[in-house]
């Protein structure tokens, strides 16, 4: 069954309705992980690591039945709207290289990273150096580096 809150959520982030494409459904999995763990109530989804970094196959279940949910408005509460509008300033940056699927996977990808497949003190470059030997196409170390610190304020 379809989570009826994930199309609005979506629309809210992207300005735009879902549509289901591969870049939309990764789009999707990257944003509810990370609204998730910021602590915006919008399922409770279980992330594993996968091809292109945290990824939930329940998720991806709802992900795939939500061309035939219905149409819901949700009003998102004051603390929704901060958490929302958070992220969208840690997501839509205007001076980064990578498209938004790639800086969205490498968000995700770093802070999966960071909190599930390394020790709680590793360093900052060893994050990286783990991100760049599991996604070779993330070679651009200084937007990772940016990606990392937004990381850090996002979850400041």
């Amino acid at each position: 069954m379809a989570n009826y809150f994930l199309k609005p959520v979506y629309a809210d982030v992207f300005g735009e309705e879902f549509s289901n494409s591969f870049e939309k459904r990764l789009a999707m999995q990257k944003t509810i992980y990370l609204l998730q763990d910021l602590g915006l109530s919008v399922g409770s989804y279980n992330f594993m690591w996968y091809k292109h970094g945290p990824y939930s196959q329940a998720l991806q279940n709802d992900i795939l039945g939500l061309g035939s949910a219905a149409e819901i408005q949700v009003k998102f509460s004051d603390e929704a709207k901060i958490i929302l509008n958070k992220f969208k300033t840690a997501v839509f940056k205007s001076n980064i290289s990578y498209s938004l699927c790639d800086w969205l996977e490498c968000l995700g990808s770093l802070h999966y990273i960071k909190d599930n497949l390394l020790s709680a003190s590793a360093s900052e470059d060893e994050v990286l150096k783990e991100l760049l030997r599991r996604k070779p196409h993330l070679k651009n170390v200084e937007e990772n580096k940016y990606a990392l610190d937004t990381l850090n304020n996002l979850f400041e």
